[in-house]
């Protein structure tokens, strides 16, 4: 699953929280089997069974049966039978971390999530984020770091330690405007095909518009017979949308690095006639 996938989840989730709090319900069983993702992969807050729905003025409550998914259950709740939203937040921040890093808390027992906050917290470096994203541009780095440092505030043992949701929120936008000022935000900046004599293998570019207008777009490369698609291609990116281009090769030998060329500004104001004076060169390896 690629970055912008993951972010879009990790906001959406966020988004959803946000709601739940503002009535206020604290959903009790937020892990990944509770987030459902649409066709479009936009995620949906779901099971609502340990639900409890706070009263106006109320912020916790003592409960006597301790029920939910350990692993994902807050210390305070879990030890002392304290709800309240920084409960959720707790397990949100173990979603944020999981998204974020691609690798799985083993839910069963509370030692298992100890465990994987201090592998987090000790291993997820800047250095072990740009090894593990080598594709991505230092913006979307970034943002990964932001992510994870926001799960490991949201899984702090006091619960007053923890932010809410609305400051969640607010972080999560402006990481999001990293890339406005780009007319297209493209992902990976390297398109790898993996080696393999007389092999048919793809590779895919993702066209990132993070703009409120319709911004067109033309692919060129060096090397045209390389490819098994009709080069250059050139299309329209929806507002805020994401354009997935595929490229397949029948491979003999190595592509050179240079392959895949520059977007040609004077074709790109020529395609889409209601194109503003705004015209952005890119180039991936």
């Amino acid at each position: 699953m690629d970055w912008e996938t993951r972010f879009k989840i990790i906001k959406g989730v966020c988004k959803g929280l946000l709601f739940l709090h503002s009535i206020p319900i604290v959903h009790m069983d937020l892990k990944p089997e509770n987030i459902w993702l649409d066709n479009y992969m936009r995620p949906k807050i779901a099971e609502f069974g340990l639900s409890r729905i706070f009263g106006q003025e109320q912020t916790r409550m003592n409960a006597q049966n301790i029920v939910g998914s350990y692993g994902y259950i807050a210390p305070e709740y879990l030890y002392r039978g304290e709800i309240s939203t920084m409960s959720d937040i707790y397990s949100l921040g173990l979603l944020i971390m999981e998204t974020s890093t691609g690798e799985k808390n083993c839910p069963g027992n509370e030692p298992s999530a100890v465990k994987f906050i201090k592998n987090v917290r000790d291993n997820w470096t800047e250095e072990r984020i740009a090894s593990e994203y080598p594709s991505l541009d230092p913006d979307c780095l970034k943002q990964i770091k932001a992510c994870i440092n926001i799960g490991l505030e949201c899984v702090e043992i006091g619960r007053r330690k923890r932010p809410s949701i609305e400051k969640i929120m607010d972080t999560l936008n402006r990481l999001s405007q990293v890339d406005s000022n780009n007319v297209l935000s493209l992902q990976p900046q390297r398109i790898n095909f993996p080696i393999g004599p007389k092999r048919l293998t793809s590779s895919s570019l993702y066209l990132i518009n993070n703009r409120d207008d319709r911004i067109a777009f033309r692919l060129e490369t060096k090397f045209p017979r390389r490819y098994l698609t009709k080069l250059p291609l050139c299309g329209v990116v929806p507002p805020k949308c994401t354009y997935i281009l595929t490229g397949l090769i029948l491979q003999s030998s190595i592509a050179h690095h240079e392959d895949l060329d520059s977007v040609d500004p004077a074709s790109v104001a020529m395609f889409l006639d209601t194109a503003g004076d705004e015209v952005q060169e890119a180039k991936v390896e």
